[in-house]
């Protein structure tokens, strides 16, 4: 598959390398990537790449680890990131997003439980509530470093009229002259993801690469960005999607996983819209030539790493029951849940909104039962999490529905 170079509108911009290609009125470069999958336009996924994972642990050949966090500390909503600020920072409340529709509140979409953090995007008061925040990896005092190896692990629901840029932005704060670095950037009702790199110096909005692929957005996912001098390479769940060598950034520049209101759009997200994005794991790696991958470490592939040992890391299967995308609920729901595991399943739990409203640690069937009286009526969004024997813990996809009481 190709990277190119063409405009995307506001802040941010797009990339390219070796190939020239005309691209309506703006000038274009499409990269030509080295990894077999990559040039079918779609990479290949293997199942266990579409489950939860344990984040990769260890240094890999010329990548030393500095930062991970695979969120076993649960932070209930409202202290996020006071909570784990050893870690986290975030834009605070009442920080206007990118195109000033939506503001920043952690306060009132970012919680973490039970291995997995989760950014509830959603309107309040009128006002479209979203997320920036920031992983404090080590290095200059705005936690950003020169190259680096940056992974992630996600997955969110449809959510039209919001996105997410997630990037390396320059210590300066001037992409134009210092360049950015974005992956995976999508509109969060889109069926591709975009990778963007911005050329140092920029000459305007089209100075720029990008890369595209399908996705599906409700699957788990892992992106990786490795920057190094003169080259930024990127690639979705073990497979190069794309590189650029055009002006690539040699400054210190710092992570934001930015999830905000849609450049594209134009228009306010209609507050009907609400639901989940989620991380799985976070990690960085600095660049460092005498990194050596060590036995029993996350290895040497291109991927976000695996453990090692014989250990169970796969996650359970689960997926809600019971209740349907669409319905309306009214007084006492019945949860439910379908669960596959190999090492046996020992609780499940279901939340509403990101908030916990119902456990079972008895065994199949799993179920309990939940009051939606204590929300309000509306639009809400519902999904289940199951643990197995080996402590792993699975996420189902969300399930849309609305209460009337």
């Amino acid at each position: 598959m190709f990277l190119s170079r063409a405009l995307k509108p506001g802040r941010r911009k797009a990339f390219g390398v070796s190939m020239v290609v005309a691209l309506s009125c703006v000038a274009a470069a499409e990269l030509s990537s080295t990894s077999p999958a990559a040039a079918s336009n779609t990479p290949s996924v293997a199942a266990s790449a579409l489950m939860p994972q344990a984040a990769p642990v260890g240094d890999l050949n010329g990548w030393r680890q500095v930062y991970r966090d695979d969120f076993n500390t649960n932070v209930a909503l409202g202290s996020f990131p006071g909570a784990v600020s050893s870690k986290w920072n975030a834009y605070p409340s009442p920080w206007k997003d990118t195109t000033g529709y939506g503001m920043y509140d952690p306060g009132h979409t970012v919680s973490i439980g039970y291995g997995v953090l989760n950014e509830y995007i959603h309107t309040e008061g009128g006002q479209p509530r979203v997320a920036a925040i920031l992983p404090k990896v080590p290095g200059t005092s705005k936690y950003g470093q020169t190259y680096g190896r940056y992974a992630v692990r996600f997955r969110g629901d449809k959510l039209t009229g919001y996105k997410m840029a997630w990037m390396l932005w320059p210590d300066s704060g001037s992409g134009n002259t210092y360049g950015e670095i974005d992956f995976p950037e999508r509109n969060l009702d889109s069926p591709n993801v975009f990778a963007f790199m911005h050329h140092t110096n920029s000459t305007g909005p089209g100075d720029q690469d990008y890369a595209k692929v399908p996705i599906d957005f409700t699957q788990w996912h892992t992106t990786v960005i490795e920057w190094s001098p003169n080259l930024v390479k990127f690639f979705l769940d073990g497979a190069e999607i794309g590189r650029s060598t055009t002006r690539v950034p040699n400054t210190a520049m710092h992570w934001v996983l930015q999830t905000e209101t849609s450049i594209t759009a134009g228009v306010k997200p209609a507050a009907s819209v609400a639901g989940n994005v989620q991380i799985d794991w976070v990690a960085a790696w600095a660049y460092d030539k005498t990194a050596v991958a060590g036995s029993g470490t996350s290895g040497g592939t291109s991927g976000g790493g695996t453990t090692s040992g014989g250990t169970d890391t796969i996650a359970p299967t689960v997926g809600v029951a019971g209740v349907t995308e669409g319905a309306v609920r009214v007084g006492v729901v019945p949860l439910s849940a379908t669960v596959e595991d190999a090492s046996g399943v020992t609780q499940v739990k279901w939340y509403v909104d990101g908030q916990e409203v119902g456990y079972d640690g008895n065994g199949a069937p799993w179920a309990d039962s939940w009051n939606s009286a204590t929300v309000g009526n509306g639009a809400h969004r519902m999904f289940a999490k199951a643990r197995d024997a080996a402590g792993n813990w699975g996420t189902s996809a969300s399930v849309g529905f609305s209460t009337q009481n």
